[in-house]
This record gives C-alpha cells, sequence and structure tokens, in this order.
C-alpha cells in the first residue's frame, strides 16, 4: 500500500485563513490524494522535526497549505533530505495558496482560492521545473519563485509581520521608496560583469510574480533552466513612483530604467545587502544565485498548468 501523503497546514499562513479552512479541504484533498496525514505547524522550529519524522516513515508526496514563506521553509527541509535519501522515491511537492503573497498560484494563473486549488490536485500530476538556490554567508537558501536584493530586502523585512494583508507589500515598497535612495550594487552573470553602479533592486526570478501580485519578471518559466535577472537603475524617486503601478501588469519592462538579461548563474555583492527569498528577508555582503534544471516535482492539474505556463 502507497504512503500517505503528507499535508502541512501553517497556522499563521494568511492570517489563520488555511487552519479555518482546513474542514473543507480535507475532503477534497482526500479524493484527490486518499490518505492524509496531516500536521499543523506555528513556527519554522516547529514544522521542521515533524517532516522529517514524516520523511523517515517514508512520505514523499507533500501538501504545503500556506504562503510563500511556508514553501520556503519546507525546501530548506525537503530538499536536503531528498537528496540523502537512497530510496529512489522523489520528493513530489504540492502547493495551496493559503497566505498573503501565494506567488506560485500568481504565476501561472490558478486559483487562489484554497478548495479550487486543492479540486486541481485531483488527477494531478509531478511536472518538473527548475530548483533554484542562493549561497549568502556560507549558507544555502532553496527557493521556489524570487530572490531579489536591493531595496526589496528592507520591504520584505517591513512585510514579514503576523497580519499582514494582500496590500501590505505595495504599502510598504512606496514607503520605503520615499525613505531611501538607490544603493551600490554589482552584479556579474554567467561569469561576466553586468552592471556596477547605484541601483534600486535586482529581482532574480524563477517564477514572475512577487509581492502580491507585482509581474515582475513576466516572461520568466519554470521550465527553462534560466533566471529572469530584472534591474531597475538609478532613476530618480519620482520616475519610480509614477511607473510602480506598471509592475502590476508586467508592463514596467518596456520603462528605459528596467533593464533585463537572463542566465544561469548571477553573483551579486554589496556592503550589508538587503535581500529576500520568496519574500523572507536576509542580509549578506555577496549573494551567489544557481538553478538545478528539472531539480523538483510539483504536483499540478496537467491541463491547467501547461496552459499558464506559457509565455
Amino acid at each position: 500500500m502507497s504512503a500517505p501523503a503528507l499535508v502541512v497546514i501553517n497556522g499563521q499562513a494568511g492570517d489563520g485563513t488555511a487552519l479555518r479552512q482546513w474542514p473543507r479541504l480535507e475532503p477534497v484533498l482526500r479524493e484527490a490524494l486518499g490518505d492524509l496525514q496531516v500536521i499543523t505547524t506555528h513556527s519554522v522550529a516547529d514544522m521542521v522535526p515533524q517532516v522529517q519524522a514524516a520523511w523517515k516513515e517514508g512520505l514523499r508526496r507533500v501538501i504545503a497549505v500556506g504562503g510563500d514563506g511556508t514553501v520556503h521553509h519546507l525546501l530548506q527541509t525537503l530538499v536536503p533530505l531528498a537528496r540523502r535519501d537512497e530510496d529512489g522515491q522523489p520528493l513530489e511537492l504540492g502547493i495551496l495558496p493559503g497566505g498573503t503573497g501565494n506567488a506560485w498560484a500568481r504565476s501561472h494563473g490558478l486559483p487562489l482560492s484554497l478548495t479550487k486549488a486543492a479540486r486541481q490536485l485531483i488527477g494531478a500530476q509531478p511536472f518538473p521545473v527548475d530548483l533554484p538556490s542562493v549561497e549568502l554567508d556560507g549558507q544555502r537558501r532553496h527557493f521556489l519563485s524570487i530572490s531579489s536584493a536591493g531595496i526589496s530586502g528592507e520591504i520584505a523585512r517591513k512585510s514579514d509581520v503576523p497580519g499582514k494583508r494582500p496590500w501590505s507589500y505595495a504599502q510598504n515598497a512606496i514607503g520605503t521608496l520615499l525613505q531611501r535612495r538607490p544603493l551600490p550594487l554589482r552584479v556579474e552573470v554567467d561569469g561576466e560583469l553586468w552592471v556596477d553602479d547605484h541601483y534600486w533592486l535586482v529581482a532574480v526570478a524563477n517564477c514572475n510574480s512577487f509581492g502580491s501580485g507585482m509581474r515582475i519578471a513576466p516572461d520568466a518559466r519554470v521550465d527553462d533552466g534560466l533566471f529572469d535577472i530584472v534591474l531597475i537603475d538609478g532613476a530618480s524617486r519620482r520616475e519610480v513612483l509614477i511607473a510602480f503601478p506598471r509592475v502590476y501588469f508586467g508592463a514596467h519592462v518596456t520603462h528605459p530604467r528596467v533593464h533585463i538579461r537572463r542566465g544561469r548563474e548571477v553573483r551579486i555583492s554589496g556592503a550589508g545587502l538587503g535581500m529576500e527569498t520568496d519574500g523572507v528577508p536576509g542580509q549578506a555582503d555577496e549573494l551567489h544565485y544557481s538553478l538545478q534544471p528539472g531539480g523538483l516535482q510539483i504536483l499540478v492539474d496537467p491541463v491547467a498548468f501547461r496552459t499558464t505556463r506559457t509565455r
């Protein structure tokens, strides 16, 4: 008999949305996946040992019910376990959007409703997507959607609080723009110097959206083996604020102060550089990005996902 699917519910995500909706989700997930083993977490420290124990029991299908941070922290636990595993059974990750940002769902036009997203797991199949990571201060962070550096690090720090709302990121972005200036950044792509000057932000994108719907890299794909690297140069504060609404439609890419290229490896350096990965804030002097093509299996509705992942 096959092992049950592990469902990880973040009780804090979306101000408790995921946990409140669980009674409606459970029968749908049982129809889609069969037997379930359910754990509810309220912190990373609480989640890690429970996930590790489930992995030892042979559970390889994992459903994250929460936001971008939930997926991010699960990856830090699951990817090392999968790489050390010797039984040949791959990790299969399903994502139900129960948070505030929900970058994975927004990037692929998938339902933001937990119940509708759960129904899409009926008949879901594993799809290989690229698995990015960043090295900072001697540690490796895996991520799924986008990592960025510059003022976005401070925006993420301000937004990474309990009770945040979908508009919190935009509100904090505008507030930070009004208070800060472009930062000195050096960016190398595939071993070649790209830029070395003052910039507002550089985003290293595997998916197209972050910040609760900002389509910062509208052409990014999760299965092309490449990052889309988006740079906002040292434009005036007024220019950036005027152009800011365009990012929600991906229309900012035609602005002369926005620069885009693709690559497999990215290095960003700057003293005390603020950064974020999938909305989780951090700080470092140097960031080294790489990706593993097809390194992660995501459970998706094959029809819906195949339609929405195309450019």
